[in-house]
C-alpha cells in the first residue's frame, strides 16, 4: 500500500485527460469527409457571402456551419444578408444577382463570382469542394 497513492494519481490524471479529450470539438466530424483545411492557406482570396430568408431554421443552421468552416479554414466570411434588409438588395445588385430561393451562397475570389449554391443542406460540402477545385487550378 506504500505506492497506492501513485496508482490513484495515475487514474486521476488519466480520467482528467480523457474528460478533456471528450469535450474537445471534433471539427471534421461536423463537416463529414469534406473539410478543406489547406485551401485558404493556399488561396486566401476567397470570400463567402450568404443571402437568406428571415424565417428559415435550416438556413440559420447552414449559416452557423459556414461560419465555423470559415473560422477553421481562414476563408473570409462576407456576412449573411437577410431578405428584409436594404443591404441585402444592395449587395445582390453589386454582384449582379437575383435571389429566387430562401437560401443563396456565393463564393467570391478577388471580387469575382466563382460559384453559387442554393441548397442549405449540402452547403458545407459544396463550399469545401468548390474551394478545393479552385485552389488546385
Amino acid at each position: 500500500m506504500k505506492y497506492g497513492w501513485l496508482f490513484v494519481v495515475i487514474i486521476g490524471i488519466t480520467g482528467i485527460y480523457l474528460g478533456i479529450e471528450r469535450d474537445q470539438p471534433d471539427y471534421t466530424g461536423d463537416f463529414g469527409e469534406y473539410p478543406c483545411f489547406l485551401c485558404a492557406s493556399v488561396e486566401p482570396d476567397y470570400e463567402v457571402v450568404v443571402f437568406s430568408s428571415t424565417f428559415c431554421d435550416q438556413c440559420e443552421r447552414a449559416i452557423e456551419r459556414i461560419q465555423k468552416l470559415c473560422q477553421l479554414t481562414g476563408i473570409q466570411y462576407g456576412g449573411a444578408y437577410y431578405d428584409d434588409a436594404e443591404e441585402s438588395f444592395q449587395k445582390l445588385s453589386e454582384l449582379g444577382l437575383e435571389k429566387n430561393t430562401d437560401f443563396l451562397v456565393v463564393i467570391l475570389k478577388d471580387g469575382a463570382i466563382v460559384d453559387k449554391d442554393t441548397e442549405a443542406d449540402t452547403v458545407v460540402q459544396f463550399l469545401s469542394d468548390t474551394v478545393k477545385e479552385a485552389s488546385e487550378l
